[in-house]
């Protein structure tokens, strides 16, 4: 019979490798949450920045702007309104009013639309479990959901595509990747 004896501390690496399973889900669930929150935060400057290709303008200045444009704007002919978003590259129903077409040219073609803030408010991470989560933004105008709106657009309101979940989500990848890399590292540490 041969026996093999143990040199060094046995007990502390039995001790790692049962405590391992849990140092591991912790720091995941950490990097989880790092990475909602990077995302959330990253989707709520890109509304205030307005920097997605978005024309640049202040978020809080944004109601005060459109009322002010929208004024300028209702003192056109719905002809000139028309030719003016046309130009523009701003899509609009051949059905819409006065007052609408004033607040499209008002608002322009491609920024998202912030007059409240609601939507931009309702963007949040939620936990899901350990290693998952989701961000969204659940911002309802009767039946419709704005932020799908905003980021498909509406072609039969005449509503272009604002997106701001996916590029943001696309931006953040590299980062989220490294959240749950330093997660991973320091569990083996």
């Amino acid at each position: 019979m041969i026996q093999i004896e143990k040199t060094g501390d046995w007990d502390k690496l039995i001790n790692y490798l049962h405590n391992a399973g849990t140092n591991i889900k912790a720091r995941v669930g950490d990097a989880t949450d790092n990475a909602g929150w990077y995302i959330e935060g990253t989707i709520k400057a890109h509304f205030t920045n307005q920097d997605l290709g978005w024309a640049a303008h202040k978020a809080g200045t944004t109601a005060a702007r459109t009322r002010s444009y929208t004024k300028k704007a209702m003192s056109y002919s719905k002809k000139n309104l028309a030719t003016r978003l046309t130009k523009l590259k701003i899509p609009f129903g051949v059905k819409e009013g006065k007052p609408t077409l004033a607040a499209r040219l008002a608002h322009g073609g491609n920024q998202i639309l912030i007059d409240t803030g609601s939507l931009m408010d309702s963007v949040t991470y939620k936990k899901i479990s350990f290693d998952s989560g989701e961000v969204g933004a659940n911002r309802m105008s009767g039946t419709a959901n704005l932020a799908a709106i905003h980021e498909f657009g509406c072609a039969k309101k005449k509503i272009p595509a604002r997106p701001f979940m996916k590029p943001s989500a696309v931006e953040c990848t590299p980062k989220v990747i490294e959240f749950y890399r330093q997660a991973l590292l320091g569990a083996t540490k």
